[in-house]
């Protein structure tokens, strides 16, 4: 340790600035884990990231630090040039910390860790550590932890999370399965918006075709790859190359794009499934509507309701407690509602917390709120799709109503404006045509003078009815 110290004073007194000697020292530790607080790409074993750093990839794609979703903390990947932060992965998707006292560490023999104070550490590579290894950011979004040979290349890839994905599809990863290892890879919805738990949702590649389910049954395909696209996804962008791959070793999809594209395909919590432009594959709730749709799983409604028969969101009258009540936190709005829509004596429902997990439903028939009632509360309601075209029309109605009355009242504003203006009108008039007899009398001569109009303007006579009209919406 001296010796390198002495090769680095030597290196100082060479005549390089100070500006490195100062970056050294943020990183020195006295008794424990070094903490580097320059934005860097990769952890050292002994090293650590703490919870208000960040680790940035070599060219800045991809940004990997802490954030926080209500009262717990995760630590995740995102694109730096989202300014949403929309995270493309989540390391404790499952085991979420409390509060935000928490590191990242690469321990002396290469386990890369969640340190924090709640509990005993969340470890990321399991069985995948070595001594003499290196955690790195990449610019493909991938976090790897690689063993080096002594010379401080890459030896191998121990572990990386690429082999771990959530609810996101980067270019380069992977959908399918690794026959050698068992290893699956396959995404997996949110649960919601606030939480990242596994959620309702997965998609996976079965050899052929992408296949999403909700909760374990078949919910939408794509259709057979085939001639480089898929049946039932029109990507309406010439930037996608799918590879499709079947060994002995594995069965995988994985897509590229041109060399600088941003790129990501999202799962989302009610089923949707997009990429970065906007492109809707799966538009959200698409096969709870049971038609034809297209990639669509045949969904047949239950006897008691029609095919017809969707949820809206609306303001009810409630003044008793849910007629039944599911707490399991791993439910999200669209689990509850696919119990409700199968249930026929369940005619609402809604989550439980606040963060939107749980499930509480109705059996009786909720009024409708009007404005100022008390004891409101806003639920998904089962409606025919005849019942939810009445609604729209009552609230369509409503708004009509609220804008004549609206109207009603700027016009009578605007009428009593233009009574005061038409009297005030009058009296210059008579006034001016005093002064003209008087003047005439006086033998006086010339124009008239200019006459004062609200605003401070001024107009001559002959503009200045003119003027008032145009005033008469002040």
């Amino acid at each position: 340790m001296y010796s390198s110290f002495g090769g680095f004073s030597s290196y100082l007194r060479m005549g390089h600035g100070l500006g490195f000697f100062f970056f050294i020292l943020s990183c020195v530790c006295l008794g424990g884990p070094c903490f580097c607080s320059a934005h860097t790409d990769s952890i050292k074993p002994g090293e650590g990231l703490q919870f208000s750093k960040l680790l940035v990839s070599a060219q800045g794609t991809f940004t990997l630090g802490f954030f926080s979703l209500d009262t717990r903390s995760y630590l995740g990947i995102w694109y730096t040039s989202d300014v949403n932060n929309k995270k493309v992965w989540v390391a404790n998707r499952d085991n979420p910390i409390s509060g935000t006292n928490a590191n990242l560490m690469l321990d002396g023999n290469g386990t890369l860790m969640i340190i924090h104070s709640g509990g005993d550490p969340i470890v990321l590579n399991s069985n995948q550590a070595s001594r003499n290894s290196i955690a790195t950011l990449l610019d493909s979004g991938n976090f790897v932890v690689s063993a080096l040979n002594s010379d401080g290349s890459v030896k191998q890839t121990l572990w990386e999370s690429f082999d771990d994905p959530t609810d996101t599809l980067l270019p380069g990863m992977k959908l399918g399965i690794n026959l050698k290892t068992g290893q699956n890879w396959s995404l997996a919805s949110w649960i919601n918006e606030q939480v990242p738990d596994a959620g309702t949702f997965t998609l996976e590649w079965n050899g052929t075709q992408l296949v999403m389910k909700r909760r374990g049954d078949i919910y939408w395909s794509s259709e057979i790859l085939k001639d480089g696209s898929f049946e039932f996804i029109q990507t309406h962008h010439n930037i996608y190359y799918f590879i499709s791959v079947c060994n002995d070793n594995e069965i995988y999809f994985s897509y590229s794009v041109q060399d600088g594209a941003i790129s990501k395909w999202v799962l989302n919590w009610r089923g949707g499934f997009f990429d970065t432009y906007g492109t809707l594959f799966v538009k959200e709730d698409m096969c709870d509507r049971y038609g034809n749709y297209p990639g669509c799983a045949v969904q047949e409604p239950p006897t008691c309701r029609t095919r017809d028969f969707q949820f809206m969101k609306q303001s009810v009258l409630n003044s008793g407690y849910p007629s039944l009540m599911n707490i399991d936190t791993s439910l999200g709005l669209s689990d509850c509602q696919a119990i409700c829509r199968n249930n026929c004596s369940c005619t609402a429902c809604n989550t439980v917390f606040t963060n939107g997990s749980g499930c509480q439903f109705w059996r009786d028939e909720l009024p409708r709120a009007q404005v100022g009632d008390a004891n409101q509360e806003e639920l998904y309601v089962l409606s025919s799709s005849e019942d939810i075209g009445k609604r729209l029309y009552v609230l369509h109605s409503e708004k009509e109503a609220l804008v004549d009355m609206d109207y009603h009242s700027r016009c009578s504003s605007i009428s009593v404006h233009v009574s005061c203006l038409l009297l005030f009108t009058e009296k210059l008039q008579r006034e001016s045509k005093e002064r003209s007899t008087t003047g005439d009398r006086e033998g006086k001569k010339g124009q008239p003078r200019d006459v004062v109009v609200p605003g401070g303007k001024t107009a001559d006579k002959k503009k200045k009815k003119v003027t008032f009209l145009l005033r008469t919406d002040e």
